[in-house]
């Protein structure tokens, strides 16, 4: 019999026995006296504090019933009863026992601290069999989050002496219980696989259950993916979507779900008009249009808007407007299916920030979590900077949860924000394995803390081997180096590479770099950096190239270096459309055995040019600039091929020994890569995607140390070849298959018209 069904006959019973023993006095009588009698740990004042009547008060059956009724209320007895004869009123109670110990038996998948974490219940504390199935209730739900919804947990107490239990929670825990199939009803404009795509939670598969967990059943994980499908028809036009909660049926063994969304697409709609309006002094509404990012035509996204609403409310800032607000309105056509957009810019309210509470950080410090915040306790409070804190947080990947709210503060003009996070596992262990016709096998291990002690530092180590090179890498970064939004970083390593088939030599490097990095302004970050290593070239064989044997040696070399980024996305023409602009110098020079200048320019940009059909182009140039007499060796200058330059070998092209047939590199380098990825109509579950591409690049320029030899394919002479490819994101990791024609070449040039790659990490 369950414990609560024990405590209610119990009390049934006490009830009667006080009724059928005052049936004799069913008639009111004058208290005279009040004796409690069982107590052993409980003061009898206690238990008189809740008779309701006194000495010389009058009492009767109904008063008698209601005081058993508040004894057992109590939680502290576990039998009661009151007689009252001739005035004398007897309380007879029996104690609830206190808790000596608390077991837990069968759990193996979750540690006795973590459930033991979820009790109410706790030694020296009075028992009651309610709150031992409340306990075991928490226990179970403890279990049914973690994926394991056929676990059973059953409260058990052993009486020992003096009144004292030992309470046993016996689990059953049950096998994790995995989601089986994800469908949806009354998706059209996207078929089940996009929309597998856009949601955390996934169908289960043996290798997949290996390296994640999005496969076991979770109720929190479901109402995400509800949001995120929401979310996904929003950006692509759909503004009536709609989404019913997920319908869940658990299989009758009860160690698998099935999962349906229900969906009510609507139209797809394109914008109409834009219209900004305000009456604030010195903001232009004709500026402010240009800062949404869609034409009148383009498909409706809730993303372009959010954007537009977050650069309106950041200029008027700017203006002085700290209180700015931008309000949105949609006037939808149905029949034309075209949204009106107004964006209606008010100064607000002026209310401050009284606080910022944070909850649930209980391994992240404070100070972590605040200095996302562009705002401090005593600015003025700003909605769309709350949005763009929570999405910083998000950002972190340190929480598996981020909520940010606000409520009211001790005053009209002051609110409290409300950060709420739940800590998730930051540390990864990950080894790696792969094989290219690049890099021929590569293994890895390495270990990375992205939060480490809780301070928002980065740890990294990582060991990898191949056939061509060996790597030792230990990195520390400081994001917020002083406090202050520019981050600091530290890198040791130890790096042995084998160029023995492109060009006769083994290298090893051995240093360590200092950097750190700031933003400019918007969109735009400098990173500084300072290396310091130690490169030995080896084994050169006497029928080398002599430019190769003359840089054989050990070499101290000190190198600072300066990187600008200019990066921006560009949502209106793609999730992932944008382009980024990068400009490095390094300048070799600093002290050391080297002297040169190496430059090196990067622009890249990606494009959504039909649906899920993406456009992508890289181009690159450098030089160096050799002074003070120096000449250029093999490791100084730039080589192109492999995946660099898809159609040709590593080290496949450029200025050549006609001898020893050794790639000597250039000094100066230019290369262009342009790819469009497609779906092949096979459903996002099945992970593969088409590729063309084309790619053109030359290097040229071996220095003075480079033509003392015969040297040929010294000019800036354009090689190029184009393909196709077959992307798969399998579950053993990404795997890549290129075929490649060069269309453009030397008759000294090594091409290579297959290129495979794959690996993974666990």
């Amino acid at each position: 019999m369950r414990l609560g069904k024990i405590m209610y006959i119990q009390w049934l019973a006490a009830v009667f026995l006080s009724v059928f023993l005052g049936l004799g006095q069913a008639h009111a009588a004058i208290v005279s006296s009040i004796n409690v009698e069982g107590n052993e740990r409980v003061d009898a004042s206690t238990v008189t504090a809740y008779f309701p009547v006194m000495v010389g008060d009058n009492v009767d059956d109904v008063i008698l019933n209601e005081a058993v009724k508040r004894l057992f209320d109590t939680g502290l007895f576990r039998d009661v009863r009151i007689t009252q004869t001739n005035g004398q009123v007897r309380i007879i109670i029996a104690e609830n026992p206190v808790v000596s110990r608390i077991y837990f038996e069968g759990n193996d998948a979750l540690k006795t601290e973590e459930l033991e974490a979820e009790l109410t219940l706790k030694e020296r504390t009075v028992f009651t069999p309610s709150r031992a199935e409340a306990d075991a209730r928490r226990i179970l739900n403890l279990y049914q989050r973690s994926g394991r919804y056929a676990a059973k947990v059953e409260p058990k107490i052993i009486e020992r002496d003096q009144n004292r239990v030992d309470v046993v929670f016996e689990v059953f825990e049950g096998e994790k219980t995995y989601i089986e199939n994800i469908g949806f009803v009354g998706n059209e404009a996207f078929d089940d696989g996009d929309l597998r795509g856009q949601i955390l939670s996934e169908e289960y598969s043996f290798l997949r259950s290996l390296f994640s967990a999005a496969a076991v059943y979770d109720q929190d994980r479901l109402a995400v993916d509800r949001e995120k499908i929401v979310q996904f028809y929003r950006a692509n036009g759909f503004a009536d979507i709609t989404v019913d909660p997920a319908f869940v049926r658990i299989s009758d063994n009860e160690e698998a779900f099935s999962i349906v969304f229900t969906i009510i697409e609507g139209p797809q709609y394109t914008f109409g008009k834009f219209d900004v309006v305000t009456r604030l002094p010195g903001v232009d509404p004709e500026y402010l249009k240009t800062l949404v990012e869609a034409e009148e035509g383009d498909v409706f996204s809730q993303l372009v808007v959010d954007d537009a609403d977050e650069h309106i409310t950041l200029i008027a800032e700017e203006r002085g407007y700290a209180f700015a607000e931008v309000r949105t309105s949609e006037s939808k056509n149905r029949e034309t299916r075209v949204i009106d957009m107004t964006f209606e810019l008010l100064e607000g309210r002026k209310v401050f920030i009284e606080r910022i509470d944070i909850i649930g950080n209980v391994r992240t410090r404070d100070n972590v979590i605040r200095r996302e915040f562009d705002i401090v306790e005593g600015d003025p409070f700003n909605r769309t900077n709350l949005r763009i804190a929570q999405r910083a947080l998000e950002r972190l990947n340190y929480f598996s949860k981020v909520e940010v709210s606000e409520t009211a503060g001790t005053a009209p003009d002051k609110v409290v924000v409300v950060v709420k996070v739940e800590e998730q596992s930051t540390g990864e262990l990950s080894l790696g394995a792969g094989f290219s016709t690049v890099d021929s096998y590569v293994a890895s291990v390495g270990l990375k803390e992205r939060n480490l002690l809780g301070t928002g530092r980065t740890l990294d180590a990582s060991f990898s081997i191949g056939s061509t090179s060996t790597q030792i890498d230990v990195g520390l970064i400081e994001p917020y180096l002083l406090g202050r939004d520019v981050s600091g970083s530290l890198d040791v390593f130890i790096i042995e590479e084998d160029f023995e088939d492109e060009s006769s030599y083994e290298s090893s490097d051995t240093g360590f770099t200092l950097g750190m990095g700031f933003n400019l302004a918007e969109f735009n970050r400098l990173k500084l950096s300072y290396t310091l290593k130690q490169e030995e070239i080896t084994d050169v064989p006497s029928t080398a190239s002599l430019s190769i044997q003359e840089s054989e040696g050990e070499f101290l070399i000190s190198t600072l270096s300066a990187t600008h980024t200019h990066a921006r996305d560009f949502i209106r023409f793609g999730p992932e459309a944008g382009y980024s602009i990068s400009s490095t110098i390094d300048w070799n020079g600093v002290g050391g055995d080297v002297t040169y200048v190496q430059t090196r320019l990067k622009a890249s940009g990606n494009y959504e040019i039909f649906d899920d059909v993406n456009a992508k182009i890289v181009g690159e140039v450098g030089q160096i600039f050799t002074y003070g007499g120096y000449d250029s060796r093999i490791n100084d200058r730039f080589q192109l091929g492999g995946f660099q330059l898809r159609g040709f070998e590593r080290a496949g092209i450029g200025p050549r020994d006609s001898v020893s047939d050794d790639s000597l590199g250039g000094e100066k380098y230019t290369v262009v890569r342009s790819e469009v990825d497609f779906p092949l109509g096979l459903g996002e579950d099945f992970g593969f995607r088409g590729a063309a591409y084309a790619d053109a690049g030359t290097v040229w320029g071996v220095g003075e140390r480079g033509s003392t030899t015969n040297v040929v394919g010294d000019e800036a002479k354009m090689r190029a070849a184009v393909g196709v490819g077959l992307i798969w994101t399998s579950p053993f990791g990404p795997l890549r298959f290129n075929l490649s024609y060069p269309v453009l070449e030397e008759s000294f040039d090594k091409t290579e018209t297959f290129q495979f790659s794959a690996g993974t990490r666990f």
